[in-house]
């Protein structure tokens, strides 16, 4: 079973339905909407090849760090508007998984069965989660919009 099949069956008991992008135009347009809403500047990626959870744990972001990331993440799945989630292995490269009315049990499901990278994004680019396979050592990481962005450092 390929890595994607298994995370596509650990989140459908998480949601109402799922829907599946890999087109790659569309993911790379999915991960430059990504940087511009977290990093400010989708075009100036100062990070040669790191992935985004590299550059981010080196503090060229801010972000929630921990326990706290996990708290905020499990709160934000609480809000009953909560519509969509996009959920991806690897930014701009892997097949981007689209949450619909997820369910409150997707952080305990996410935490207990999967320990490879992982971006959770808000379906308005609003706020992410960011699980690492370095966890509990690095990560996870909760980046939010409205925290005060970078130009692409």
């Amino acid at each position: 079973m390929s890595m994607e099949s298994e995370l596509y069956g650990l989140l459908v008991p998480h949601s109402e339905r799922i829907n599946t992008i890999n087109d790659r135009k569309e993911l790379w347009a999915h991960q430059q909407r990504w940087r511009a809403s977290f990093w400010g500047n989708p075009v100036e990626w100062k990070h040669g090849n790191s992935l985004e959870w590299e550059a981010i744990a080196s503090g060229a972001i801010p972000s929630l760090r921990g326990g706290r990331a996990s708290s905020e993440f499990a709160e934000r799945l609480r809000i009953p508007t909560l519509f969509e989630l996009v959920i991806t292995e690897r930014l701009g490269q892997s097949t981007l998984f689209i949450l619909h009315k997820p369910k409150p049990s997707l952080y305990r499901g996410i935490v207990s069965a999967w320990n490879e990278d992982l971006y959770v994004t808000e379906g308005n680019f609003e706020w992410c989660l960011i699980r690492t396979h370095e966890e509990p050592h690095i990560g996870p990481f909760f980046l939010s919009a409205q925290m005060p962005q970078t130009d692409g450092i």
